[in-house]
């Protein structure tokens, strides 16, 4: 599935659980994104306020062009994530895979097989 048009509201609630590739360009204020999804993910664009993405499936979800002041990600999936934000970042990391962050990290729980790395441009 993909998105030609800008999706532009105050709240915008994706929960993914098909199979193959999503790409989606958002301006929206918050974002509450759910992923049992099997395929990959690419989100851009602008979240004002703060996203969380919870991710329980299979593949990469890539949101470095997602930019955002706060971003919550919460893994128990299998695959690597990449988040962008510019105020605050808070990862719960207990599914295989690794999650890339760019900006400042305020918490990090790890319990799974996975890692959590900053990003090096």
């Amino acid at each position: 599935i993909q998105c030609l048009n800008q999706i532009q509201t105050d709240k915008f609630y994706l929960h993914n659980r098909a199979t193959g590739f999503l790409k989606l360009k958002l301006n929206v204020n918050t974002l509450d994104a759910y992923f049992h999804s099997n395929g990959r993910v690419k989100l851009c664009g602008q979240v004002n306020e703060e996203a969380t993405l919870q991710s329980l499936g299979i593949g990469d979800i890539q949101c470095r062009n997602l930019f955002t002041k706060k971003i919550n990600v919460i893994s128990s999936g299998i695959g690597n994530i990449y988040v962008t934000a510019t105020d605050e970042i808070n990862i719960i990391l207990s599914g295989i895979g690794t999650i890339y962050y760019t900006g400042p990290l305020k918490q990090q729980i790890k319990t799974g097989l996975g890692n959590i790395i900053e990003a090096v441009d």
